[in-house]
């Protein structure tokens, strides 16, 4: 994986330490964010899965938030059906972190091995992509964000 930018300023919270009144995030949150990631990238649904991107989002350390919606469009509409899956998923949810020069007094980290199913519109090919994927997810406006995704194909065919 990449060198990310951001800082970790604290000790990560484990879920012994987490008060679900005081932490802000929980990890069934973050599984139903995925969930709800995973289930707006099968039915390509843009408008839904961009706005789980925060405005300020980074993609492997160079696409910004515009970069980001027209390279999932193209994908998407290129694409007759997609399957994503996800293995092996870890969450950290830090206590105060600076990421990309801000403070931010929550900030999760989730990392997995995903696999991608795609099957072409115009030819039916199907394609399969797999990897490693880190998301950096903070809370804005009430409701999680992606401020920073960074995906590692290891294998495509």
């Amino acid at each position: 994986m990449p060198l990310f930018a951001f800082l970790l300023l604290s000790v990560p919270l484990s879920s012994q330490t987490l008060d679900p009144k005081t932490a802000g995030v929980t990890e069934e949150e973050v599984r139903q964010f995925l969930d709800h990631y995973k289930n707006r990238y099968t039915r390509r649904d843009i408008d839904g899965f961009i706005s789980l991107f925060s405005s300020k989002a980074i993609q492997n350390e160079r696409d910004g938030f515009d970069d980001i919606k027209k390279m999932y469009s193209n994908f998407f509409h290129q694409s007759k059906e997609l399957q994503y899956h996800l293995e092996d998923v870890r969450i950290t949810i830090y206590k105060e972190v600076l990421i990309f020069g801000l403070y931010y007094e929550r900030a999760i980290s989730v990392e997995a091995n995903y696999k991608v199913e795609q099957i072409l519109k115009k030819t039916g090919k199907k394609k399969v992509w797999g990897g490693t994927v880190r998301w950096i997810l903070i809370r804005e406006h009430g409701a999680l964000r992606i401020l920073s995704l960074d995906f590692k194909h290891q294998k495509s065919r």
